[in-house]
């Protein structure tokens, strides 16, 4: 679940592409791609090999063998070191998620270098792998679209309130890939972007229904950004926490599910982010932004006193 605002990151464009898998949820608009896809492969893939895991070729035959273990040599030593968050990164996602399930690759924005790479490559994972991969990404978004369809009335003026932000006015644009490296989900906004994993074990029940409207709120947080940078400011404070507005992101998205859904168990919680990544802020989160969230404080009001009880560097 990492991403960041879009005002910090490479805008993503989003177009509009005939949408299937949904029910009769409104909110996101759902895709799988073969080329996204083929890319989040190689680049889990080449992460693996860095840290001592290798990828079992062993049902490939030679010539699939060699023309895939160039693809993961060019990926380890061009983009395996590059955070998907990155403007460079966010520009590799935006062009293949153009591209969906075209037969080639039509991508002039890539590297003639990456789209070789990425072309010679897609005859063997189309064999090996998409079928798969497709699969699980369409399940997902057969499992949980149900859920989003019986609480996005609930969710979506809730969460506009959390943020004082309008939600919206179109479906947001999600690309499902069966890997998505070292996250469940990441997002890019202006206009927004999600990419989410299928097989991610964080990612199913109602935690996958935090996670996704967890992604949304990257849309809608830029107006809370500016008030705890202008509060800091005018405090003369310097927050230990330089991303207490992704503190705020989960608690927010976690309570706020949790209302619907009382079972569950929000993220930050359930995976250790209040001892591991902001320690001292859960008890802030509680004491300041709750009653905010239960309309008892104002929008502005409970984020300066957010700024003024967090800790300071």
């Amino acid at each position: 679940m990492k991403s960041i605002p879009g005002f910090l990151f490479a805008a993503i464009l989003l177009i509009p592409f005939p949408a299937w898998g949904q029910t009769t949820q409104s909110t996101f608009d759902f895709h799988s791609g073969i080329w996204l896809n083929l890319h989040h492969t190689l680049y889990n893939q080449a992460i693996g090999i860095k840290s001592g895991r290798l990828p079992n070729l062993s049902s490939l035959p030679a010539p699939e063998t060699n023309a895939w273990n160039q693809a993961l040599e060019y990926y380890g030593r061009s983009l395996a070191n590059h955070d998907l968050l990155e403007p460079s990164m966010g520009r590799i996602n935006q062009a293949l998620a153009l591209a969906g399930n075209a037969p080639t690759l039509q991508a002039p924005e890539l590297s003639k270098d990456l789209a070789r790479i990425l072309e010679s490559a897609a005859p063997i994972y189309r064999a090996r792998w998409w079928a798969d991969h497709d699969g699980k990404n369409r399940e997902w978004i057969s499992s949980v679209s149900p859920l989003i369809a019986k609480y996005e009335n609930a969710l979506k003026p809730a969460l506009s309130h959390a943020y004082d932000t309008p939600w919206p006015k179109v479906p947001i644009r999600v690309e499902m890939s069966y890997y998505v490296p070292g996250n469940s989900a990441y997002t890019a906004v202006d206009p927004t972007l999600i990419t989410v994993s299928s097989s991610s074990q964080r990612n199913s029940g109602p935690s996958a229904l935090e996670n996704i409207f967890h992604e949304t709120s990257h849309a809608l947080v830029q107006k809370a950004f500016a008030e705890i940078a202008k509060d800091e400011k005018s405090l003369k404070k310097e927050l230990k926490y330089r991303d207490l507005w992704h503190a705020l992101i989960f608690y927010t998205a976690g309570e706020l599910v949790k209302k619907q859904v009382p079972e569950l168990e929000p993220y930050a919680a359930k995976y250790g982010l209040w001892e591991s990544s902001w320690p001292q802020i859960l008890p802030v989160m509680e004491k300041d932004w709750k009653p905010f969230l239960e309309g008892k404080s104002a929008f502005k009001d409970a984020i300066k006193q957010l700024v003024v009880d967090a800790p300071s560097r």
